[in-house]
This record gives C-alpha cells, sequence and structure tokens, in this order.
C-alpha cells in the first residue's frame, strides 16, 4: 500500500479550462511554440495515505459539484504529448499545501497526524506542441547560459551557480527585453560568480538584454553594471553611469557608504 494519496482535480467535460486557454496564448505569444491546447490540473499529495472512502470523499469536495472533477490517483480526461509539473521547492512553504491539510481535517473529522502532510502542485498538460520544437528552444537556452552539458539531469541536482544559471535560461528561452534579478548571486562561490556574472554580461552585450539588478555587492555592481541606482531607506539617492557613480560620487552619503561606512540611522 502506497503511503502517499494522489488526488487530482481538473476541468470536466464540457466546460472551458479558462486557465488553460490562458497558458496556450501565452505559450504561442510568449515562446513562440506551436501548441495546440492546454488542460490544467491541481494535485494533492496526502501523507500518510487515507483510506479509499476518505480520499474519494475528498476529490469530491475539492472538485465541486459542477464545472470540475476529481480523481483519486490519475484523472484520465484525454491525451496529451507533453505533462508540465509545477510545485514548491523543498523547504519552501506550500500555502495551498497548508490550507488543503485543515480543509482535509476538518472534512474527515480527523487529523492527519503529527506528520501529517499535504504537498500541491499544478499539472499542464500540452497537446499538439511540436517536441522538437520545444527541445531546440530549450536547448538553446542552455547553451547560452554554459549547461547543456547538464540537460538531462534532474535540476535538483545542479549546484547553485549551475542553478542559478538554469534559471537565467529560463529567462532566455522567453527571448525577453528585460529582466529584473534580486541578488542572483547570494550565496554563490567566486567560481560560480564569475560564470554568472559572464552570463549577464553576454546577454547584455551580445543578446541585446538590459537586466535591472539588485545586489548589496559594491564591488559586483562595478565589474557589470552600465547604470548604478543607490538606494537608502527605501529611496534611491543618486544615479548615475557606472564611472561617475564610483568615481565622482554627488551625493554624500554614496561617498560614505563607498568609503566603506555603514549608513545606520
Amino acid at each position: 500500500m502506497s503511503s502517499v494519496t494522489r488526488i487530482e482535480v481538473g476541468t470536466r467535460a464540457g466546460f472551458v479550462d479558462s486557465r488553460g486557454v490562458s497558458v496556450a496564448r501565452r505559450i504561442r505569444e510568449h515562446l513562440g511554440l506551436t501548441v495546440e491546447s492546454v488542460r490544467t490540473r491541481d494535485v494533492y499529495l496526502v501523507e500518510p495515505a487515507l483510506a479509499d472512502d476518505e480520499a474519494r470523499r475528498v476529490a469530491d469536495e475539492f472538485a465541486g459539484p459542477i464545472v470540475r472533477v476529481g480523481a483519486v490517483g490519475r484523472l484520465d480526461d484525454g491525451p496529451f504529448d507533453v505533462a508540465v509539473s509545477v510545485g514548491f521547492k523543498p523547504g519552501v512553504t506550500d500555502p495551498v499545501g497548508k490550507s488543503a491539510k485543515v480543509a482535509i481535517e476538518d472534512l474527515l473529522g480527523r487529523k492527519l497526524g503529527e506528520k501529517g502532510k499535504v504537498y500541491t502542485a499544478r499539472m499542464y498538460l500540452l497537446r499538439g506542441v511540436d517536441r522538437a520544437e520545444a527541445d531546440e528552444r530549450a536547448m538553446a537556452a542552455l547553451r547560452e547560459a554554459g549547461i547543456d552539458e547538464r540537460a538531462h539531469q534532474h535540476a535538483s541536482s545542479l549546484s547553485g551557480g549551475e542553478a542559478a544559471r538554469l534559471s537565467l535560461a529560463r529567462a532566455l528561452a522567453l527571448k525577453p527585453r528585460l529582466l529584473f534579478l534580486d541578488e542572483p548571486s547570494a550565496s554563490l562561490d567566486p567560481h560560480g560568480t564569475k560564470l554568472l556574472e559572464d552570463l549577464l554580461l553576454h546577454m547584455r552585450d551580445d543578446l541585446a538584454m538590459t537586466a535591472v539588478v539588485v545586489t548589496q555587492d559594491i564591488f559586483e555592481a562595478r565589474r557589470i553594471a552600465d547604470q548604478v541606482a543607490f538606494l537608502h531607506e527605501g529611496g534611491i539617492i543618486e544615479q548615475s553611469s557606472r564611472d561617475s557613480f564610483f568615481g565622482q560620487p554627488r551625493d554624500d552619503r554614496t561617498r560614505r557608504f563607498l568609503a566603506g561606512n555603514l549608513l545606520v540611522t
């Protein structure tokens, strides 16, 4: 007997999966990929496993009586070409799972136990997608990020630097003109930081992409920035070109910060 109960909830036949329609449109518009349709479903993994009748009650309750349908195990609602599942990383709070756990315990009138957990994910079932086209786009992004040799490894096996570059590769697949990055090199070793910064410079110089990078490392800002904006107490106190910012700062607070002083209120 499995130690986990899997419950899937999707759109009932005859109704429009509006989420899937939206995702399909975004795939066509932003990725430039051919896709016929996308179906979505919510996945709940309940631990420890529920009794069969309990699992059926939860599936029916989570689905509701009209638009959606639930199943214990896999929901069989037709063929698809590619399945993409998106969930929460280990250690990251799953708010939907926490709410689902409370709902299940209320429905069953009992606790799931001290080690009871509910994990959630969203699954996207793509039909009519050109797999060769998608693979080509993905491999091109991985090559740009310098990790194409890791294409067939599980993401959890990547080093911190490789995982950071994988995140940029996902963005590269969208061919954006503007990226926002929040401390992308935080916790990376010098080698990983160098590879990531080289990728950012490649994106700027060769791919004509602009990145807004938030960093607390002034040396990183000096290495990769064209323009620097210095934020303090929630506001920009100075903004200029990199050379002007580091060579001729105008604001006294900027000068003190660059001299190594802590700006405390």
